[in-house]
């Protein structure tokens, strides 16, 4: 290859990512391009290899840095590697893999859609474009290739490949082809080809350059970027790789394969995709495009050509070429320019030149021009597919200018009209405004006018009152001179008599004056004489009072005097008479005390004797039975010497029987609940054991218990106690095991020892010094605990309940206090972590106008704002008690939060379209998007009644000294919620059962007194407690009422010493609500509740065993957070300034904010969703997906066996197989279908194995059949009424197991598959989708009639899929269905469901029946509505078609049914009635109506109905069936009914046609009354409310049940009556039984299906079998 020919090419396009500024330190590591145009770059950071990241952009010379960012994100560190690589899958989708981890991203949504992991570490990847696109992953310092699938990132297999050395891997790789060969380049810079085996096929140089620092892939072509970054070589592989694989490193093509070469600007990684190589350098992240045109071209081509053809091979090509020899051709290059120049060849068309050289036997130069030619029409058809693209978006564009330029004529078409409107209406304004004008004008003319003729007027008023005033004036002055005249004259004439009056009367007034003195003062001296007097007779009875009451005050003094002596003696007798009160007093509690002493060991000792008599009974029973085994397998007599040896050993071991029974007593007795569990936990007993004993440590003694399970599991028997021995005397229990256990094992025989020796479980502890005094009282009293006292305030943490759970796009359930929430398949698009957060006390304000209408509690579905493809059931329990539910309806509200910094804040939406279901106890909602949740009730009652049940609960203590907490709770009247209160508080103990309580509100808020609930506890007077905090705690009834359940605590604290082993608790509650109130006796032993701090340590891990989880996962978390991380994340919750500062100072700052989330209950063992929202949120991914993890292992179902399991014959069938380790579900299944064997109940479930099948309990009807089938021998199963057949061949089932046959029926034709003809039924083969070895017959009856030799017949297989059947067509080959007169014969190699039909319908004939059925009657003239179904003329449709309609619609049948043939006919058919009778019946509708023949074709029934008006009299109708026309018609049927009005009243009971119910066989009705007698007589008030549960009654039927004095015949009245069970249908009863664990009865139910063959669902012939 001449290097002076290689061409340095120009690139057409520069651009550079932002992330490369001046002095950063990224670094890219890896490219890909898109089908969009589109460029990816990896890469990692140069100081901080922990960070990687990956950049989308387009190449844009208009944009800032010539580059359009459209995708960026920044990942997390990896422990073990930092190169990260990426490439496209589809339109928005990319895969990136780095170390172990590979991951799919929608960069168009910015989420990751599928995670996994593998093993190793990855180094290099490739997505295959051709043929099934596969990911290839090569791995660090391995010679493997991983390959995974695009769509679930699943391994397919890994490539091994051949010929690298030694510490050598792909650090490069590309996949070429449909094939997929695979390109690479090697950590040695070896470029390699392999094909799909991992065999090499070659190793490519070029102008000996052997060291490739980069390769591309594009159809074809392999591109090599040799060592210097400059020089690309562009590789011909199929000419490379055909002949044949290549399996050495022999065949080195030495650069005759090179087809291009050319220089370029100095790169470090090289893509090329379509018509486009791109470029980039590592460290300045400088991205390049050069155009294809510009690679694939002659000066790039010479450098290859040279190579291959010598200077006489261009003579020869010139030659060929007829150039003259005076024309200087000396190379390739001249004689290319040459043609060019002649015209012969194109730089677009080099045809000719590759016929030369191929005439002329130039194999190599032809193949280089013709691999040249290929590329530049390959890039004439990209640019020609370019350009029609750019020409359908450009007509595109076109249209929609087009409609925009029609859109904006239009609008400018209104306008004007507007315009010209606006116009009209601006001459109307400017007409009205001159109007107005004129009139303006008028009137202020005619203003002037009056203000002059006003001015006039007031000038006149004026004058004229000026004129008055003064004539006034003049007469006043006239007036006043007379008037003064005349008083002159008057006063001259009066003055002389008046002097001489004036004298005389003043001394007449002197006179009088004097008399009225002197009259005065002899008054006023009378008045004080009688004064003085008064005063005298008051001073002489005032010493007389003083006189009587120094005497008075004499005689109290000697009276004080007298009363303390008497006082002084009343108190020396009380104080004597209190001592010998006192004495006796003590003299009492000494008797008392010695009576309760004696009286105990009285108790004691009859325990002792009565466990003494049941272990002897119980030996003699045992005994008898080993001796009638004894004597059934020996035919050989004892003599009398052995029954002598046989009698004395029986009295023997009675005696040592007696002495068990009374050592177990007096183990009990020593045995406290603190010792119980230290016991139980030497010996590793199961949870569940451990959980029974604290639990019942407040009804009976937890160390009886604890012994009867120790002997029930083989730890000790009457001959071996040493186990027990053990285990005292390492719980320091000395003393028992020295005066009880070692006397009584001293006195077994050492033979009966060895013979009944139990297994070592534990071994002897070692020796320890002598107890001190104070030990030995340590021990007595077992206060082994610590001495701190709790004291203040009890805190209690109120948690919501909640649960999150990981649901897939198949959709699943998730249920929480009684809340279950239901997503549908589909709803989903990808796996979501879902919440339900059940919250009890609402910190917000909740919707509605009145708080007395809500009746749930609020509700929260995370993540919020979630939509979902299918709406989502949610079924909320409400406590209101509703007698009609029709006549109420509710609201329902939804909420979602703020998205500003106050959370808090939630918007409340009224969802009117929201689908809801009320019922008694629950209510159900749809909702396509997840919220906040909150129901309200539409009543128009005015009270409202809520029943509860209040349940109380104790806390254990460790120490005497510590305060005793007591919680009250209320929650409602529903099993399910009191066991998720139980549940709730199973780390406590239990006082006593619950007690009823209902609770009456008005609907409104008239009474304020009756608002709160109160709880009160009380103490009797002389208790060794007092309550520290209130004794009466109070409740918002509203509160009460819409969450359901309210809880309250009361601290209760020592008042003095009290001794644990006497001391009891005596409390009283009190819950009132109004006048209407309920007490509680609480009451227990203080020992009852001591358990030391070790075994709280043990229950609390085995109660709470997800809390380490917990710690372990905040651990995690924290370690991963810093500074940064935790700043978005308190921003993101809403933490105060102050508390954000505090953590972002703290030492550990995810610790701290670990610490703070975990306090303010944001986050939860059970509640992780807001944590998981916060960390995705702020683009934490990876770790957010550690909470991914916690939360499915949180789901994991417990599947650790519980240890040292122990069968015995004791236990129950349940129990015995759940300890093998079968579910329980499955067992009740396998014992209802092995008629209660365990034997073979045990064999059914290992034949099930792994797959799990649903052994269901199905109802044994007339169609379905289940049987246990050989694989070895095969066998057949039929429906004989149904004339079905399954025949398997030996060899066909993969291993024994039990298969069914059933006839499914009444599918909506909406479900059913494809528009031919359906001749038969649906028939089901189960188990569903199981692979058959060898093909099994099936032959179903047909209701047709074929003339044909070759029907076209389609198969459709159906599959469960929840509520719907996924129907799809069967490939069928020849011999696979045969179709015969009367049925089909379908071979199948899996079970499922099948459906038949026959397209074409030419030759063919249907059968068909017409059957009339009528409605019953209340009244002689109610209307009659008469029903003709036309349908398949098949027994089984008959049959199913009348149980529809007598059970459901209740109507009878009118006559028997008529049969008629159909034939294939495009016309249409039509039903008529006629009445010959005259003024019986009348037609209120139409008489005739049409019938599509198409549905009686494609469906198996077709209904049509027609209403007559009733004249009370009996009468006849006559039904036509035929053909629609006018000219000719085809009559198909006629049917001529008597009519009967008062058979239509009531029920026939005659055995006619009108009576449709089957009639059970009077043995049956008969043994079904005796099997209810037997099951009354055994069931108690607590079994049949357990069974009432179980099946599903209401709770007030429960309430009868439990108060009733017969519960077992109510219980199957009840049952009966709600056709729950019958004479044939009592599987339902047997699971009851067996659930709740009641054998023997479920027992007696599966003794009556054997006995009752029509119940048990076999024939007879099959009955024999199975019991055979």
């Amino acid at each position: 290859m001449d290097s002076a020919m290689i061409t340095k090419l120009t690139p057409v396009q520069c651009a550079r990512t932002p992330r490369f500024t001046t002095g950063s330190d990224w670094i890219v590591h890896d490219m890909a391009l898109g089908a969009d145009g589109s460029v990816a770059l990896s890469g990692y950071s140069a100081k901080e290899d922990d960070r990687t990241f990956i950049d989308l952009l387009f190449i844009d010379p208009d944009c800032t840095n010539k580059c359009k960012i459209i995708f960026t994100k920044e990942f997390e560190k990896l422990p073990n590697s930092c190169y990260r690589h990426v490439s496209y899958i589809s339109s928005g989708q990319i895969v990136t893999c780095c170390d172990d981890t590979i991951e799919l991203i929608n960069y168009n949504q910015q989420s990751t859609i599928l995670s996994r992991t593998f093993s190793g570490k990855a180094y290099s990847m490739a997505v295959s474009e051709e043929g099934d696109q596969h990911i290839f992953v090569g791995l660090y310092e391995s010679n493997k290739v991983i390959v995974f699938s695009s769509s679930g990132l699943t391994e397919l297999k890994t490539i091994t490949l051949t010929g690298l050395q030694d510490g050598d891997w792909v650090s490069e790789l590309g996949v070429m082809g449909a094939a997929h060969t695979l390109c690479v380049s090697t950590d040695s810079c070896k470029p390699l080809v392999y094909n799909t085996n991992g065999d090499v096929q070659t190793e490519l140089t070029a102008m000996d350059n052997t060291r490739a620092r980069s390769i591309a892939v594009s159809s074809e072509l392999m591109m090599v970027l040799w060592f210097g970054g400059t020089l690309i070589t562009a590789h011909h592989i199929p000419s490379i790789i055909e002949g044949g694989r290549h399996s050495s490193l022999a065949d080195r093509d030495g650069g005759r394969h090179i087809v291009a070469c050319f220089k370029i600007d100095e790169s470090l990684t090289i893509r090329i995709k379509d018509n486009r190589l791109i470029t980039v350098y590592y460290t300045t992240g400088e991205v390049k495009e050069y155009g294809k045109e510009d690679i694939f071209s002659l000066p790039t081509l010479f450098p290859a050509l040279s190579s291959t053809i010598n200077e006489t091979e261009v003579t020869k090509l010139a030659n060929y070429f007829k150039i003259t020899s005076n024309q200087s051709i000396t190379n390739i290059r001249t004689l290319v320019q040459h043609l060019t120049n002649a015209g012969s060849i194109t730089p677009q068309n080099i045809v000719q030149l590759i016929r030369a050289c191929r005439d002329l036997e130039l194999q190599n130069a032809a193949r280089i021009l013709s691999v040249y030619q290929s590329e530049k029409i390959h890039g004439l058809l990209f640019s020609e597919k370019e350009l029609r693209k750019k020409l359908l978006a450009s007509k595109e564009e076109n249209g929609r200018n087009a409609d925009t330029i029609t859109s904006l004529e239009l609008e400018k078409k209104s306008l004007e009209g507007s315009r010209a409107s606006l116009e009209k209406e601006l001459e109307t304004t400017n007409q009205s405004l001159q109007e107005s004008k004129k009139t303006q004008t008028t009137t202020e003319q005619s203003l002037t006018k009056s203000e002059e003729t006003q001015a006039n007027l007031r000038e006149e008023l004026h004058a004229q009152g000026r004129r008055l005033t003064h004539e006034l004036d003049q007469s006043r002055e006239t007036l006043r001179e007379t008037t003064n005249n005349l008083h002159q004259a008057e006063l001259k004439s009066v003055q002389d008599s008046k002097v001489l009056k004036g004298v005389l009367q003043q001394s007449k007034q002197s006179l009088e004056e004097k008399e009225k003195t002197i009259t005065s003062l002899e008054g006023k001296r009378a008045s004080l004489e009688k004064e003085l007097e008064t005063i005298n007779q008051t001073l002489q009875e005032s010493e007389k009072i003083q006189t009587s009451l120094r005497d008075e005050l004499t005689t109290t003094k000697q009276s004080l005097v007298e009363s303390e002596e008497t006082q002084a003696n009343l108190r020396e007798e009380l104080h004597a008479q209190n001592g010998r009160l006192t004495q006796e007093l003590d003299q009492t509690r000494e008797t008392l005390e010695k009576t309760a002493n004696n009286l105990h060991q009285a108790e004691l000792k009859s325990a002792q004797e009565s466990k003494a008599l049941k272990e002897v009974l119980q030996q003699t029973k045992q005994s008898l039975e080993e001796k009638e085994m004894a004597i059934t397998e020996s035919d050989v007599v004892q003599d009398s010497k052995d029954d002598d040896n046989g009698d004395h050993s029986a009295i023997q071991e009675s005696t040592l029987a007696a002495g068990f029974g009374r050592l177990l007593v007096t183990v009990d007795e020593d045995l406290t609940l603190d010792s119980s569990l230290k016991v139980a936990m030497l010996f590793q007993l199961p949870p569940s054991n451990i959980d029974l004993l604290r639990r019942i440590s407040l009804v009976e003694t937890p160390g009886g218990k604890l012994l009867d399970i120790l002997k029930e599991r083989d730890i000790i028997n009457m001959y071996d106690v040493t186990n027990l021995q053990k285990a005292l005397m390492g719980i320091r229990l000395k003393r028992t095991n020295e005066t009880v256990l070692v006397p009584y094992q001293e006195s077994v025989s050492k033979h009966l020892f060895e013979e009944h020796r139990t297994p070592e479980l534990l071994s002897w502890p070692e020796e320890e010094e002598e107890q001190t005094i104070e030990e030995e009282k340590q021990e007595d009293s077992h206060t082994e605990g610590g001495s701190s006292v709790v004291s203040g305030e009890p805190v209690q943490r109120y948690h919501n309940p909640s649960l999150e759970q990981m649901i897939g796009t198949e959709g699943g359930t998730i249920s929480v206090a009684g809340v279950n929430l239901s997503v549908p398949g589909g709803a989903l698009t990808e796996n979501h972590v879902i919440a339900v957060e059940v919250v009890r006390d609402a910190d917000m304000d909740l919707p509605g106008e009145d708080n007395r209408s809500r009746i749930t509690p609020l509700i929260k579905l995370g993540p919020l704002k979630l939509k979902l493809k299918k709406p989502v059931t949610v079924t909320i329990p409400h406590s209101a008690v509703i007698p009609d539910v029709d006549r109420h309806s509710v609201i329902v509200y939804s909420g979602q939060q703020s998205e500003e910094d106050n959370k808090e804040l939630v918007t409340w939406t009224k969802e009117r379209s929201a689908l809801w279901r009320l019922a008694e106890d629950t209510v159900d909602v749809s909702l396509t998007c997840l919220s906040f949740l909150s129901i309200s009730l539409v009543s128009e009652e005015t009270v409202q009644r809520h029943i509860f049940r209040v349940v109380s609960f104790v806390d254990s203590i460790t120490n005497p000294e510590e305060d005793i907490i007591i919680t009250c709770c209320l929650c409602k009247d529903n099993d399910e919620e009191f066991k998720s209160l139980i549940e709730d508080h199973k780390s406590k103990l239990r006082l006593g059962d619950y007690a009823t309580y209902q609770i009456v509100r008005s609907s409104k808020r008239s009474d304020l007194s009756a608002t709160q609930l109160v709880m009160s506890l009380g103490l009797t007077k002389d208790s060794a407690y007092s309550i520290s905090n209130e004794s009466s705690k109070q409740s918002d009834i509203d509160h009460v009422c819409e969450a359901s359940r309210v809880s309250q605590q009361f601290r209760l604290r020592r008042k003095k010493d009290i001794c644990v082993d006497t001391t009891i608790l005596d409390a009283k509650l009190t819950v009132r609500h109004g006048d209407n109130s309920t007490e509680s006796v609480l009451q227990t032993k203080v020992r009852s509740l001591f358990i030391s701090a070790e075994s709280k340590r043990y229950l609390l891990q085995m109660l709470e065993p997800d809390v380490k989880l917990y710690e372990d996962l905040k651990l995690n978390i924290a370690s991963q957070l810093n500074k940064h991380h935790c700043e978005k994340l308190c921003m993101y919750f809403g933490l105060a300034p102050g508390l954000r500062e505090s953590i972002l100072e703290a030492r550990d700052v995810g610790m701290e904010l670990m610490k703070i989330l975990d306090e303010r209950e944001v986050i939860m063992p059970q509640k992780m969703i807001a944590l998981y929202e916060g960390l995705t949120g702020c683009g934490l991914n990876k770790i957010a997906r550690k909470i991914t993890e916690y939360t499915a292992a949180l789901n994991k179902t417990d599947e650790q066996p519980e240890e040292q399991r122990i069968t015995t014959t004791k236990k129950s069938k349940v129990k015995i197989l759940m300890e093998e380790g079968f579910t329980k579900t499955d067992i009740i299944q396998a014992l209802g279908l092995s008629q209660g064997r365990v034997d073979l109940g045990r064999k059914l479930l290992q034949v099930v194995g792994k797959h799990k099948e649903r052994l269901q309990a199905m109802e044994p009807v007339m169609f379905y059949k289940e049987q246990f089938i050989s694989a070895a021998n095969g066998g057949d199963l039929s429906l004989p009424e149904a004339g079905i057949l399954l025949l398997m061949p030996p060899g066909c089932l993969p291993k024994d197991r039990i298969v069914n046959l059933s006839v499914i029926p009444g599918l909506d034709p909406a479900q059913l598959p494809g528009s031919g003809s359906r001749l038969c039924q649906i028939v089901k083969c189960g188990p569903e989708e199981l692979l058959l070895k060898v093909p099994a017959l099936l032959r179903i009856p047909h209701c047709g009639s074929v003339d044909t030799d070759t029907p076209i017949v389609t198969i459709y297989g159906g599959q469960s899929q929840g509520s719907t059947i996924d129907w799809r067509v069967m490939a069928l080959t020849n011999g696979e269905c045969r179709v015969e007169d009367h049925f089909f014969e379908l071979e199948m190699k899996k079970f499922g469901m099948f459906c038949i039909t026959i397209k074409d319908k030419t030759g063919i004939k249907k059968q068909m029946r017409a059957l009339p059925l009528i409605n019953r009657i209340t009244s002689p003239t109610d209307d009659l509505i008469i029903t003709l179904w036309l349908y398949n003329s098949d027994s089984v449709e008959h049959q199913f078609l009348l149980q529809e309609e007598a059970i459901q619609h209740g109507k009878i049948q009118l006559d028997q049914h008529s049969s008629f043939t159909m034939k294939p006919a495009k016309s249409l058919m039509s039903a008529q009635i006629s009445i010959p009778t005259k003024d019986t019946f009348a037609v209120v509708d139409a008489d005739t109506h049409d019938i599509d023949p198409e549905h009686l074709w494609t469906r198996t029934r077709h209904k049509v109905e027609f209403c007559l008006k009733n004249g009370g009299r009996d009468g006849s109708i006559v039904l036509n069936v035929s053909t629609k026309g006018l000219m000719r018609k085809t009559l198909f049927c006629t049917l001529k009914i008597n009519i009967e009005i008062e058979k239509l009243l009531s029920p026939s009971s005659d055995g006619s046609h009108l009576s449709l119910r089957r009639q059970t066989p009077t043995a049956m009705v008969h043994s079904f009354d005796d099997i209810k007698r037997q099951l009354a007589s055994r069931v108690d008030n607590e079994t049949a409310v357990q069974i009432a549960t179980i099946l599903g009654l209401h709770a007030d039927l429960k309430s009868i049940i439990r108060r009733s004095r017969t519960p077992g015949v109510l219980l199957l009245d009840k049952l009966v009556e709600k056709t729950i069970i019958s004479a044939v249908r009592v599987s339902l009863l047997e699971g009851a039984f067996m659930n709740n664990g009641n054998a023997e009865e479920a027992e007696l139910v599966q003794e009556y299906r054997r006995r009752n063959v029509v119940v048990s669902g076999l024939s007879p012939g099959d009955h024999q079998s199975k019991q055979c």
